[in-house]
């Protein structure tokens, strides 16, 4: 059984996302929350596997609600950060949720995005990735690990899938554009991030948004 929270000031939203989760037979909504410190309660009382969070929600003293409650659940649950709009996408992802989607988002797509998440991976809806992108062109190379030199070689192939990556594509649409199968599309990236030693294409468009490769 996969448990969720969901926290968001507006309590007709959260019974709304209730509906949706539970129809699902392996899904159950333990517990709603209206501010970041109604949320830890909740985290430390139901231990939730995932947690559907409004972006705006922040805590009373101003800091990231996403972080705190990574920190205090030590990782072992999963923030998804539901958002209005294509902003503040790198600082959720900087604070560590693992997923990102907008509430345009449709019933069957936030039902996946959780189940996804809850396997490990990170997530970011379709329509807010070419949003994130686009900030993080605007944005200087950091310090940070995904910004460090690198001395790996990518052939012209993965560097064409890079760029089509970058632009939100999926791997359909790439494989159409390059006139390959979807297959050879997902295990070239695969390699790019084995090559690269990282873990999702969230964290390949960062890199290579910060290190100017396939841009």
């Amino acid at each position: 059984m996969i448990t969720v929270v969901v926290a968001d000031s507006q309590r007709i939203v959260c019974e709304g996302i209730k509906l949706i989760l539970e129809r699902e037979p392996d899904m159950q909504v333990v517990g709603f929350a209206s501010t970041v410190d109604e949320t830890l309660s909740l985290c430390e009382r139901c231990q939730p596997n995932v947690i559907l969070m409004d972006a705006n929600m922040k805590s009373a003293d101003g800091a990231d609600g996403t972080e705190r409650i990574l920190i205090h659940s030590e990782g072992e649950t999963k923030v998804i950060v539901l958002s209005k709009d294509k902003e503040g996408i790198i600082q959720a992802i900087s604070n560590g949720a693992n997923g990102y989607v907008l509430k345009t988002i449709n019933s069957e797509e936030l039902i996946l995005t959780i189940k996804t998440t809850v396997r490990g991976l990170s997530v970011m809806h379709q329509e807010a990735f070419s949003g994130f992108a686009r900030q993080m062109k605007n944005h200087k190379k950091s310090d940070s690990p995904l910004g460090q030199p690198w001395n790996v070689t990518l052939t012209k192939r993965e560097l064409e899938i890079i760029h089509q990556v970058i632009e939100g594509k999926e791997n359909r649409e790439i494989a159409k554009s390059l006139y390959i199968s979807e297959g050879t599309v997902k295990n070239t990236i695969s390699g790019i991030l084995k090559k690269l030693n990282l873990k999702t294409r969230i964290q390949l468009v960062v890199f290579a948004l910060r290190n100017d490769i396939g841009a």
